[in-house]
């Protein structure tokens, strides 16, 4: 209440501040002292834990002040967070209208429309984005995506390319350009690019998958089996690194080790059943029906159908 009190001082104080003449508009932009006050009492509340509260705020001060640039951006980047997409949207491009066109404006409209799926409009405000400052190395990574979502590789690739020469400290333009390398079977390039990324953000797991996607694409396998398995338990067992584990061993000949990497991961996961399912396959293939079958067993007990399945045909052909 004491706060809902307070707000409304801020904003009656925020429209006594700028002197009118009798029979004038009210004020369609708070003064600096009322819009500071505002924004004070909403990030309070943010950190007390009390966003919607926080949301009622910002709400009326964008009602009273409907031109505030700074109260729409705020009041949009709230509603962001509680995933209010449309009305983040709206509010950003009514900030966009409140006064000379920004790339940060144009960034946070693209940013709210890539929320929606409205990807030609986040791709036309990102371009806008560039144009206003040419030097913005997040609007040409982020208009990277934006084309990429369109269809548009070659476009995409050449804004990419823009934002990893624009900030070369940056892994995520290098780990995109290393995926699309990967992509165009450009297994050196998709390698050497990845490694870069790596070096730069040596904890980012996708890195490394695609390094050794490319190894495996180029006849490594085996190179690409000893750079996973040496991952840390929680990375090593991580879906796409299974997946890609298992590719790597398909392609080296070495079910063995994808029937024992399967097997540490069920065991890690306690009760996921397919993981079993799936190591109980790869053993079958590896010719070791003892472990095939403890596999299928112990993935029938937790209720896999596959692993079910399974187990009733190597029981079968006994």
């Amino acid at each position: 209440m004491r706060l809902t009190i307070a707000l409304t001082l801020l904003l009656a104080a925020g429209c006594r501040e700028q002197p009118q003449s009798p029979g004038a508009a009210a004020p369609r932009r708070a003064t600096l002292a009322a819009a500071d006050a505002i924004l004070t009492t909403a990030q309070t509340l943010i950190r007390e834990g009390e966003r919607d509260r926080a949301e009622a705020v910002l709400a009326g001060a964008t009602e009273t002040y409907p031109d505030d640039r700074e109260l729409l951006l705020a009041h949009a980047e709230l509603l962001t967070g509680l995933e209010r997409h449309a009305e983040a949207f709206d509010l950003r491009r009514r900030a966009l209208d409140a006064g000379d066109p920004t790339a940060d404006v144009h960034e946070k409209i693209a940013e709210s429309a890539s929320f929606l799926g409205e990807w030609q409009t986040a791709a036309e405000s990102l371009r806008e984005a560039t144009k206003l400052d040419a030097a913005r190395q997040s609007a040409w990574a982020s208009l990277a995506v934006a084309l990429d979502e369109l269809g548009d590789r070659d476009q995409a690739r050449t804004a990419m390319r823009t934002a990893a020469d624009l900030n070369p400290l940056d892994p995520v333009p290098l780990g995109w350009l290393a995926q699309d390398a990967l992509d165009q079977s450009d297994h050196t390039t998709a390698a050497t690019r990845a490694r870069q990324a790596i070096k730069l953000d040596p904890d980012r797991t996708a890195w490394r998958l695609i390094e050794a996607r490319a190894m495996t694409a180029a006849g490594d396998p085996e190179a690409a089996l000893t750079l996973l398995l040496a991952f840390d338990t929680a990375q090593r067992f991580e879906p796409a690194t299974l997946d890609t584990i298992a590719a790597a061993a398909e392609a080296a000949g070495r079910p063995d080790v994808a029937a024992t990497t399967f097997e540490q991961a069920a065991r890690a996961a306690g009760s996921d059943g397919s993981l079993w399912a799936t190591s109980a396959e790869w053993a079958e293939r590896a010719g070791d029906r003892a472990a095939a079958l403890r596999a299928a067993t112990n993935g029938s007990m937790l209720g896999d159908e596959n692993a079910r399945a399974l187990l009733r045909r190597l029981e079968s052909d006994n």
